[in-house]
């Protein structure tokens, strides 16, 4: 089943792609897709599509 949720990670000086997703694999998600929709000072708010 696909599932879509919104998940805060804490915000890097050098934010990549690639850190984005080893950040969503550490917290065990098998994800499709994601996107950055919010952010403040600390966190980005992504919107993630995953298997679960």
């Amino acid at each position: 089943m696909i599932t879509t949720k919104a998940v805060k990670i804490k915000k890097s000086n050098q934010t990549t792609s690639e850190y984005i997703e080893a950040e969503l694999e550490k917290l065990g998600f098998d994800f499709l897709r994601w996107a950055i929709v919010a952010e403040n000072k600390d966190f980005y708010t992504l919107s993630i599509s995953y298997i679960k």
